[in-house]
């Protein structure tokens, strides 16, 4: 309803109770003073009405003002946290970069240079070096001493087990060894290592694992390191170190049985327990690469052996084809 309307309306409703509408500038004729009666017209009520637009006006666009302005503020709290969150995350990341100070070089000069490498699962690293390879006091085929280089490489801590070459079976459909029975290993003997293998089945399992077989120079380090160590823990015999006729129970004993007997390089059954598989042949050490004999070396002796049969460098020599209860392997792996 318009101002105007409300007006007439209310005009009608006093004619229509049959009071009089007084005009507001003429006086009523009475012997007594009585109040004027303003007439509802519509000139009378636009005055009032009117009057309060602009203060809805007004107060309609000082809210909507509050408003933007509140949304600034959001806005701009918003942004501030976002690049302070950018300074943090780029100051954290500068300070994370090492910074070079004079003493650096010395720190450097006494850390380990394998520090760093880390060995796949079940291996350990050999850094390499130059090997003086073999002894003049061993036998024709142990000698003269030479000197060899042997780049970086990795290379199993023990023997393979029949654990893990069931699981090469298993995968493969490769032959089992002889002494299994429907293709798996005797009850209790899952840390053995595996026998009964020829130089084909454990170059069949390098491969499968992405290995290979050691050479004999690879071997012969890891086994002595630069130190020419007679045996793996050193120079002299120590019982109890390793898996022979004089310290061993006179048979086979699970991966890994004399921790004590490690390489310089961690290797465990260097000495002892089964001789082990290499890629090599048997080969002259005069430097003319002579075959000495037909096959392939195999090292490190086995559980019935002497201990002068039982060191780094002692050579034997297999038949690639064959197998022997007491020849199993070891894999390695180049570092690049």
């Amino acid at each position: 309803m318009t101002v105007e309307s409300r007006a007439v309306s209310t005009g009608r409703m006093a004619e229509d109770r049959n009071e009089p509408v007084v005009p507001v500038e003429e006086p009523v004729p009475v012997t007594r003073p009585i109040p004027r009666r303003v007439g509802v017209t519509a000139g009378a009520l636009v005055a009032p009405v009117a009057s309060t637009a602009p203060v809805a006006r007004s107060r309609r666009a000082g809210w909507e003002t509050t408003a933007i302005i509140a949304c600034l503020v959001v806005l701009f709290a918003l942004l501030a946290v976002i690049a302070w969150k950018e300074i943090s995350r780029r100051r954290s990341r500068t300070e994370t970069v090492p910074r070079a100070t004079p003493t650096a070089p010395a720190a450097s000069a006494t850390r380990s240079p394998t520090a760093s490498i880390v060995a796949p699962q079940g291996m350990v690293y050999v850094p390499g070096g130059i090997l003086g390879m073999g002894r003049d006091g061993g036998d024709e085929f142990e000698r003269p001493v030479h000197k060899v280089t042997v780049a970086p490489f990795f290379i199993d801590r023990t023997e393979v087990t029949n654990a893990q070459y069931q699981k090469f079976i298993f995968s493969s459909g490769h032959r089992a060894p002889s002494n299994w029975k429907d293709g798996r290993f005797p009850p209790g003997e899952a840390a053995f290592p595996v026998v009964n293998v020829s130089w084909e089945d454990a170059l069949a399992y390098a491969k499968w694992q992405d290995k290979r077989l050691p050479t004999e120079a690879e071997w012969e380090f890891a086994a002595r390191g630069t130190e020419g160590r007679l045996y793996p823990w050193g120079a002299e015999w120590q019982g109890q170190k390793a898996n022979t006729r004089e310290d061993g129970p006179g048979r086979v004993l699970p991966a890994g049985s004399f921790p004590k007997g490690a390489s310089p390089y961690g290797v465990l059954d260097l000495s002892g327990n089964v001789w082990e598989w290499t890629a090599s042949d048997l080969t002259s050490y005069g430097g003319d690469g002579r075959i000495l004999a037909p096959g392939k070396v195999i090292r490190g002796g086995a559980w019935d052996v002497p201990r002068d049969r039982a060191t780094a460098t002692y050579r034997g020599v297999v038949q690639p084809e064959r197998t022997y209860e007491k020849t199993g392997f070891r894999c390695v792996r180049s570092a690049k």
